[in-house]
This record gives structure tokens, C-alpha cells and sequence, in this order.
């Protein structure tokens, strides 16, 4: 006589419940990396397009001469905060381009590879993504509080400079270029925000393969009893 060939539905019941746990999660988690890296595209492309259009004007005005004793920027104006914002974004764009490009060529079998997602180079490498986002908006806003306005963020949108304002309204498009470093700050922030809902994918990856291991586990053990 065989032995376990009357099994009951349970020994089957919880590796199939465990099947469609994962592929579900799988699925989640195939989106939200998709969402992830097209969210930091688009951020880095607007900061990348804002900023250039910004230092664009600046530099096309910056020489201008006084009028009614104004300048039209500061002298010396504090760039530097805009500068580490466009070249952590280019940095950041090509970072998404490679990373999707590698996708399009080899689909997610990089993506799904146990052995990276465990590492501590990828949860550094997220730390380290986060704290330089956070810097760059923190930089753009504490010299636009600390410098007086001497920052293109505060010199072009300091409301109490009317005078200022009128005398070079035919030639500088100050609210324009305090909208645009507005959005650029705003962008900093959602790439922190990016960087924050990647590492909680991983986190997310990470608990996927617990679940595959739970899954062959039981696969395992219900081999192992078939054949008792």
C-alpha cells in the first residue's frame, strides 16, 4: 500500500496561498519600482531644465549696468547652492537612464537578484541618495535665509525690492525666476520622497524572497511527505 496518496486539500492549501501571495507582491512591487524611477526621471529632468533656464537669464543679465543706483543681481551673487542642485540632478538623471535602460535590455532578471537587494552598499546607497537630496533643498534654503538675499532664490523674489524690480522689469522676469527655483526646491523635496518609497520597495523585495523561501519550504515538506 502507498502511503499519502489520500492527502488532504490543506497539505496543498498553504504553499498555493503562498503562491498568489507572491505573485501579487511581485507585481506591487514590479510598479512601484516602475513608478519610482520614472517620479526621479521626471524630478531630475524639471530640476535640470528649471536650473538652466534660471542661470540662462542670470548670466544674459548679471552684467547689466546700475540703473537709479540698482543692480540688477547681487555682487557677488551665492550660486553655489543652485549649482549643487543641477549637478546632483544630472547625476541623479543619468542614474535613472542607465538603471532603465538596463531594464529595457535585460528586463527585471538584474532586478530581481537576491544577492544585491541584501547588501549594505544597497541601504547606504539609499542613506546616501536621502541625505544628499535633503542637503540640496536644505543648502537652497538656509542661504536664501542666512546670505540676506543674495542668492538668485532670494534676490528674485524679494518683494520688498520694488524699486528694484521696476527698474529692470523690461529686462529681467524676476517672479519668473523665483517660480522656477520654487518648483526646483519643490522638486528636491519629492526626490527625497522617491528615494524614501524606493528603499521601502526594497524593503518590500527583501520580504518577497522571505516569502519564496516560506513557499519552497513548503513545497519541500509536501514532497517529502508525498513520498513517505
Amino acid at each position: 500500500m502507498y502511503q499519502g496518496v489520500h492527502r488532504s486539500s490543506s497539505d496543498f492549501t498553504q504553499p498555493q496561498g503562498l503562491v498568489a501571495s507572491d505573485l501579487q507582491l511581485k507585481g506591487w512591487i514590479r510598479i512601484l519600482k516602475f513608478f519610482a524611477r520614472v517620479l526621479s526621471l521626471i524630478c531630475s529632468a524639471v530640476v535640470i531644465g528649471l536650473s538652466i533656464a534660471t542661470f540662462k537669464i542670470f548670466l544674459a543679465t548679471k552684467d547689466l549696468p546700475a540703473r537709479n543706483t540698482f543692480l540688477p543681481w547681487a555682487r557677488p551673487t551665492v550660486l553655489w547652492p543652485q549649482i549643487l542642485t543641477l549637478t546632483i540632478a544630472c547625476i541623479s538623471f543619468l542614474a535613472c537612464i542607465y538603471v532603465i535602460w538596463g531594464y529595457i535590455r535585460n528586463g527585471h532578471r538584474g532586478g530581481e537578484a537576491a544577492s544585491p537587494l541584501a547588501t549594505t552598499a544597497t541601504v547606504i546607497g539609499f542613506i546616501a541618495w536621502i541625505v544628499i537630496w535633503a542637503a540640496a533643498g536644505t543648502s537652497m534654503q538656509t542661504v536664501r535665509a542666512s546670505q540676506e538675499g543674495k542668492d538668485m532664490w532670494g534676490w528674485a523674489c524679494n518683494k520688498d525690492a520694488g524699486p528694484r524690480r521696476q527698474a529692470f522689469a523690461n529686462k529681467i522676469d524676476y517672479d519668473l525666476v523665483c517660480t522656477m527655483q520654487d518648483w526646483n526646491f519643490i522638486c528636491t523635496m519629492i526626490h527625497v520622497a522617491t528615494v524614501v518609497l524606493s528603499a521601502a520597495v526594497w524593503v518590500a523585495a527583501v520580504w518577497r524572497l522571505r516569502v519564496q523561501s516560506r513557499i519552497h519550504k513548503g513545497c519541500e515538506k509536501g514532497g517529502s511527505q508525498g513520498q513517505a
